[in-house]
């Protein structure tokens, strides 16, 4: 046996594994022999047929599952044990074998490597840690949420009266007529000029240019045409028609509302809830707060360790992956959001880096006190409350069926750790900041 490792450019690497008898042989042998054991050949007793008659009927189909099973083997123990990461599926590949006379098979496997990056993380680099304020106003926004949630709908038959409505938008488009229909929350959206469209009833219609009714062309197409390929660009009449509207009475802020949203803290009090509310909001924040950390130290890991990755290949990898899936995402979805799928490889790659390097480890204590934490459920609960253990444990249960959500799981911890480090090596400057502020920088 014999392998050999060549890296091209943008980091395409093949995994030459040269196979000779002697690693293949005893396995192959061994099958033919059960497969002597088990099958019925005409003229001779069970399990006595010659084995020269058997490798003439079998050898073909088993030689050639035990050469391209010790081949993955080898590769994957091969990966392992040089510490080689790689994103997508290693792709196999071989010339015709002659399963008569060869005896010496090379099989190539090409992987896209995630290079070996040797990352410092310098005293001097200066990240800003967020610390967002929950006020007020943020926390009556959430309890209206919750209060329209859990309140009454009634229909109306007005845009002026509602809270939600669904508008059929009506247009000729490259000589085709178009029907949209759109969602929209009047009191939240921003993308629409709302005086425009105060009249429509769902027995008026109104026709309207595209300007009157989108701030800007962008705008109208994120609305009408979200992830899709065609676009209006021309200020045209459109037909605006209320398909349905209602409004929500929201439900009072009482005792069943805080049982319904802490069934497990035995709320009193309207202070008491708010409290609960703001405690929620503020790990949220966290949350984000830690985000935006590991969002800066990527972005100056993108712009100091820079690496290729042969993109074509990737973006082929990925609709296959995606083909395969039930709800896997279209060429065109790829295609259009390949560049932020690219650079996310390429953030998770460093994360990963800093782990090894700084002795990062994620064990399976970690899953279960984040699980925990999202719960609220706190050590000493999980040492002496027999209820929330089994509930820890039967949520990690379901966890480990989902391979998905796994990974997830695994992402998180990983920044909330790496954050640590961070943290500890890097020049943090804190800046107090309200949700709304923080959500503004963001959009820049």
């Amino acid at each position: 046996m014999k392998i050999e490792k060549t890296t091209t450019e943008n980091n395409l690497s093949d995994i030459l594994i040269n196979l000779e008898p002697q690693d293949y042989n005893e396995e192959y042998h061994k099958k033919i022999k059960q497969i002597r054991q088990s099958v019925n050949i005409p003229g001779f007793r069970p399990g006595k047929a010659p084995l020269s008659l058997i490798e003439k009927r079998y050898k073909a189909d088993v030689l050639s599952e035990e050469i391209i099973k010790k081949a993955y083997d080898l590769f994957y123990q091969y990966i392992n044990e040089n510490k080689i990461s790689y994103v997508g599926k290693p792709i196999m590949k071989f010339d015709n074998f002659n399963l008569d006379k060869d005896t010496e098979f090379a099989i190539n496997f090409q992987i896209i490597e995630l290079p070996h990056l040797d990352i410092d993380l310098p005293q001097d680099l200066e990240l800003t840690k967020y610390n967002i304020i929950v006020n007020d106003e943020e926390i009556n926004d959430v309890i209206d949420s919750m209060t329209n949630k859990m309140g009454q709908i009634q229909d109306v038959d007005s845009f002026s009266e509602a809270d939600y409505v669904l508008l059929d938008f009506e247009f000729e488009l490259d000589d085709s007529k178009i029907n949209k229909f759109v969602s929209i929350e009047p009191k939240k959206e921003k993308k629409l000029k709302l005086d425009a469209l105060k009249d429509i009833t769902i027995d008026n219609s109104i026709e309207i240019n595209v300007l009157d009714v989108f701030n800007t062309f962008e705008e109208a197409n994120e609305i009408l045409f979200p992830n899709e390929q065609q676009k209006l660009d021309t200020d045209k009449k459109i037909k605006l028609s209320l398909k349905f509207a209602y409004k929500i009475e929201p439900a009072p802020i009482d005792q069943v509302l805080f049982d319904n949203v802490f069934p497990s803290r035995n709320i009193q009090s309207e202070e008491e809830f708010r409290q609960s509310i703001a405690e929620v909001v503020e790990k949220s924040h966290k949350a984000d707060t830690i985000n935006s950390i590991i969002k800066q130290l990527t972005d100056y890991l993108l712009e100091n360790y820079p690496f290729d990755l042969p993109k074509d290949i990737l973006y082929e990898q990925m609709v296959q992956i995606n083909n395969e899936q039930e709800n896997g995402l279209t060429p065109e979805q790829i295609s259009d959001n390949f560049d932020v799928f690219v650079e996310n490889i390429k953030r998770e790659h460093y994360l990963n880096i800093i782990a090894v390097k700084y002795g990062i480890n994620i064990e399976f204590d970690d899953y279960k006190n984040l699980i925990a934490s999202e719960y609220n459920i706190s050590s000493d609960d999980l040492e002496n409350d027999e209820e929330k253990k089994q509930l820890v444990d039967y949520m990690l249960e379901q966890l480990s069926k989902d391979s998905d959500a796994l990974d997830d799981t695994r992402n998180v911890i990983l920044v909330n750790k790496v954050y640590e480090i961070v943290l500890d090596k890097c020049n943090i400057v804190e800046k107090e900041i309200t949700y709304l502020e923080f959500s503004e920088l963001n959009k820049n």
